[in-house]
């Protein structure tokens, strides 16, 4: 009798519950005590947007990059947030996305 495992990892490629891999490839023969394995996609890695306001801009970009993110950074006034610092974020803060989503972040001007 063979033996047979199922394997789960994260995929931008598949959607959660897709099979997208398989050990030995189809059309292998196999003898009766050979093991099979498949990989189930547990979907895209996500992450947590992080609170960022009043940060310095360089530090949260940093920040959102090692989290995996693509950033942009825009200027704007707020009268309430000193010079130079994070406004905000768009998405906001604690807003969970796929790995390698776009984050912008607000400097006030």
């Amino acid at each position: 009798m063979f033996g047979f495992s199922i394997e789960y990892d994260y995929s931008s490629e598949y959607e959660y519950g897709i099979i997208f891999g398989q050990s030995p490839a189809p059309g292998t023969e196999i003898d009766s005590m050979d093991a099979v394995s498949i990989t189930i996609s547990k979907g895209p890695r996500t992450e947590r947007v992080p609170v960022l306001r009043f940060r310095e801009p360089d530090g949260a970009r940093s920040e959102l990059e090692d989290l995996g993110f693509k950033v942009t950074v825009k200027y704007e006034v707020d009268e309430q947030t000193e010079k130079g610092l994070v406004t905000r974020t768009e998405p906001e803060a604690r807003t969970e996305l796929p790995e390698g989503s776009e984050a912008t972040l607000y400097v006030s001007k």
